[in-house]
């Protein structure tokens, strides 16, 4: 008999946990060169295009280990797809190849060979609906043949940027979990930490928001991609979320905007904190000048959501 049959749910937590790896990764690469050019100070717009040139072709290796990070973290998304159906289905060979001994006594699933990765995606068209589109299966694709290059080979062709690791990553997650899911599983993965270890240096929520904060404004994503895989436009004037405050560290994201989006809406909708949250039209007195007219409530000290004063 086979025994530790795994779970759809369990591949696909493994799934997104590798996911996550390859993503606070390449966070933690556009972070350092953040404070690189923050220490050096370059005044020269030509010099500091050098060092971000010289800089990410230094960092090819590690983008290139996200990007197979991501890989595997399809791979074990499209077994959970699989495994939903049944788990027996991921097994490769005829039975008369299977590990000795197991028409006799006990063996777990894990000693069985699996399914190839080549043969994941007709095996999961095979028997499940939907099929998976055709930009997936060519992202699929080429997520396999880098990383077959990272992990046996070294082609020195082979390149990826930072953006591209990002929007992969966030495109997988779309497949598999619905549109704009991807935000939601960092969310969930700060807390699920948060819960795990007790406790932060800085409330998990604002930590959150750095991260939102950089992925909007550093990673090089266009409006047209942050609308489509954050509902988050830009374009659009943004406002401080009290939420994600941190009073310990003054730290503030303006990640909020008005919904819906007219002169007279009187709610804000945060992009990290997912909060909405009910707002006062009324203009700014502080002594700044500044112009907004969009106050928090009695809950926040009416603080002014353009200045935050």
């Amino acid at each position: 008999m086979i025994i530790d049959l795994p779970t759809s749910d369990e591949f696909v937590a493994t799934g997104k946990a590798f996911l996550n790896l390859a993503w606070e990764e390449i966070i933690r690469l556009s972070t350092e060169l953040d404070r690189y050019k923050e220490y050096d100070n370059y005044n020269d717009e030509e010099e500091q295009l050098r060092l971000e040139e010289k800089y990410w072709k230094n960092s090819q290796h590690n983008l290139l280990i996200s990007i197979a990070l991501a890989q595997q973290g399809t791979e074990f998304m499209l077994k959970g797809k699989i495994a939903a159906i049944s788990p027996y289905l991921l097994i490769s060979d005829e039975p008369g190849k299977w590990i000795s001994g197991c028409d006799t006594e006990d063996k777990s699933f894990a000693d069985f060979k699996t399914v190839d990765a080549q043969d994941l995606i007709r095996l999961h068209d095979t028997i499940c609906s939907p099929r998976l589109p055709d930009s997936f299966k060519t992202t699929f694709k080429r997520l396999r043949r880098l990383r077959n290059t990272t992990m046996h080979s070294l082609d020195k062709r082979a390149t990826v940027s930072v953006k591209d690791v990002a929007i992969t990553i966030m495109q997988i997650s779309e497949v598999f979990t619905g549109p704009q899911s991807w935000h939601c599983t960092r969310k969930m993965y700060f807390e699920e930490r948060d819960n795990l270890f007790g406790a932060y240096d800085i409330n998990p929520g604002a930590l959150f928001a750095q991260e939102t904060l950089h992925v909007v404004d550093k990673l090089g994503l266009t409006p047209a991609e942050l609308k489509k895989h954050y509902g988050f436009d830009p374009r659009l004037r943004r406002y401080f979320c009290p939420e994600c405050y941190d009073s310990n560290y003054y730290y503030k994201a303006d990640l909020a905007q008005l919904s819906p989006n007219t002169p007279d809406s009187k709610a804000l909708r945060c992009l990290s904190c997912q909060t909405t949250f009910k707002v006062l039209r009324r203009k700014c007195k502080s002594r700044k000048q500044c112009p907004g007219n969009v106050l928090a409530d009695s809950t926040y000290d009416h603080r002014c959501l353009t200045c935050f004063e």
